[in-house]
């Protein structure tokens, strides 16, 4: 009897160490987007770092630039801006056109006061994608900081349909 215990029972042991063995990135990466998009940043960096780790092992794994975006972003909203700054960095360096990429850190490096900086990615991402509203207009609000006019960045960012953008053009522009 214990033989056929051990029989039926060995198998189903192996098979579920095994298939816990072998993740799929895109599962994992899945899983991470879940958490992130219900706000459990901490359990989607986890997911999207072990979604990176898996894709760095695989030959023939898909660029992986997004779950580092999506890390980055998870990172930000827990206020761990050099690490986020960080993943910013290796999404750029994989997908130099991607106008997102630059917008995040743009933002983060505005959060760390790093304005010239930000205004420079800011630049980038309208350079990349002229209609996204939120790059002008965070643009405009690091010039404001420096000093220099953010009457252009908040006027576009306002025609684009950014009402407060349309707002802060009224109070510090005419």
């Amino acid at each position: 009897m214990k033989k056929i215990l051990f029989l039926l029972i060995f198998p189903t042991i192996c098979f579920s160490q095994s298939s816990n063995n072998i993740q799929n990135p895109i599962n994992v990466f899945n899983s991470g987007k879940k958490k992130y998009d219900s706000q459990d940043y901490l359990g989607a960096i986890k997911d999207f770092s072990q979604a990176i780790k898996i894709m760095r092992q695989t030959d023939n794994s898909p660029d992986y630039a997004l779950a580092y975006y999506y890390r980055a972003n998870s990172k930000t909203k827990l206020k761990m801006y050099y690490s986020a700054l960080n993943d910013y960095n290796i999404v750029i360096k994989r997908n130099p056109n991607y106008d997102l990429g630059f917008h995040n850190r743009g933002f983060v490096k505005s959060l760390l006061k790093s304005h010239k900086a930000a205004i420079d990615d800011y630049s980038r991402a309208i350079k990349l994608n002229p209609y996204y509203t939120k790059s002008y207009k965070n643009r405009g609000l690091s010039k404001q900081y420096l000093g220099i006019s953010p009457c252009k960045d908040f006027k576009k960012a306002c025609e684009l349909g950014d009402s407060n953008s349309c707002q802060y053009f009224i109070e510090d522009c005419e």
